[in-house]
């Protein structure tokens, strides 16, 4: 994939940014209002606004779809949908929450095919005592404690 600026501000430093991507037979026009975020590790273009789909072979027939986030962009030539990841962090009780959403959208249509949402809580943060990464390890050491002392007849 190649990703061009194609917008007239971009001569701005601060004003929205349009990219065209594009594969065999569309190319994605996307909108991104905030041009100085940092790109995530893997190939993606960031996505605020808009992404327009146009036909290679009838550039009448595209399709608009709103989105915050990242346009995932390894294997969009091959893949029959686009894949728009979004990662929300915030913090729940001292806690690091992490919720990302995956969205599929259709290449021909426009509606998303799927969508997946998880939510994974981090490490405690801002003096907090708990952590259930600790806590867990600790359950699992005494586990293997008493599933050796069973085996030797030993209590722990």
């Amino acid at each position: 994939f190649e990703r061009v600026k194609v917008s007239e501000s971009d001569s701005e430093p601060d004003g929205p940014v349009d990219y065209c991507v594009w594969d065999r037979n569309h190319f994605y026009l996307v909108g991104d209002s905030s041009p100085k975020q940092a790109f995530l590790d893997c190939p993606a273009v960031p996505v605020h606004g808009n992404v327009t789909a146009i036909s290679r072979e009838a550039p009448e027939l595209r399709w608009t779809y709103p989105f915050e986030g990242f346009l995932l962009t390894n294997s969009i030539d091959r893949c029959p949908v686009l894949p728009l990841i979004r990662v929300e962090e915030s913090q729940v009780a001292g806690y690091s929450v992490q919720k990302v959403h995956l969205s599929l959208v259709d290449k021909q249509s426009g509606q998303v095919a799927y969508e997946l949402k998880t939510q994974s809580f981090g490490f405690g943060v801002s003096n907090c005592e708990y952590d259930p990464i600790e806590q867990r390890l600790e359950v699992l050491l005494q586990r293997e404690k008493l599933r050796i002392s069973k085996r030797i007849g030993v209590s722990p």
